[in-house]
């Protein structure tokens, strides 16, 4: 009673995403507060998140330049679909060794993910960074050819893949819950229906070919200002 009272009274309600708006009306029946739901997407901090080359941890690594990085930042969750990306990677080093793969963050399925590492003799090409400060992330993200994560989770929307997007990172993510939202497909990322698609993607570097300042452009959709104007109109 009391938490459809505060929602009546409500001048404004912000979902994060339009696909958690349309969840909260499908779950709870409410849809006569439907024009009250305004979206207001996650933003970022442009401070925070910007292109930086200087810095790179590649060094530190031990990985050549003209390798190819990708990466992947989250918690470490056998839901974020670790399991699978480890699956397409294997296949594409079967004709590919030139690859590395950067894991940034820890969480209840690191050990697990570990033992299959090594239990797929990958421990060469798969480099477990473990936790990084939101103010470092720029310089992986700033560094590396492409971000990818292929989350089983109903994702709310996809704040990495902005954040990635903001550092002139190409992304790939399933087409999908919010995670769609978050990518503008074929020209900051790709949104990809299977685990075929991202091999065929990585395989050709198909990621090369994007314009890193439309990838640039499309994370500035997303930044505190642009979202703080909003929410005021």
């Amino acid at each position: 009673f009391f938490y459809q009272k505060a929602l009546k009274n409500s001048r404004k309600i912000i979902a994060v995403s339009h696909f958690m708006k349309k969840k909260f009306l499908k779950i709870t029946k409410l849809f006569f507060l439907k024009d009250k739901i305004v979206v207001q997407y996650s933003p970022i901090s442009s401070n925070l998140f910007f292109e930086e080359k200087e810095g790179s941890f590649k060094k530190n690594l031990n990985i050549n330049d003209n390798t190819i990085t990708l990466l992947s930042v989250s918690r470490i969750e056998e839901k974020k679909g670790y399991i699978e990306k480890l699956k397409i990677f294997s296949k594409l080093l079967e004709t590919d060794l030139n690859y590395k793969w950067l894991i940034v963050g820890t969480g209840s399925f690191l050990n697990q993910l570990k033992k299959e590492v090594v239990k797929r003799n990958l421990e060469d090409y798969v480099i477990f960074v473990g936790e990084v400060s939101r103010v470092k992330l720029r310089y992986y993200y700033s560094n590396v050819d492409v971000f990818w994560l292929l989350s089983n989770f109903q994702e709310s929307f996809g704040l990495v893949y902005v954040e990635a997007q903001a550092c002139g990172c190409p992304v790939i993510g399933y087409n999908k819950y919010g995670v769609r939202e978050a990518i503008k497909n074929n020209v900051s990322g790709f949104l990809v229906e299977n685990h075929d698609q991202v091999l065929q993607i990585l395989r050709n570097r198909s990621f090369r070919r994007l314009d890193y300042n439309q990838i640039k452009k499309n994370a500035n959709n997303f930044n505190v200002k642009h979202n703080f104007i909003n929410l005021l109109i």
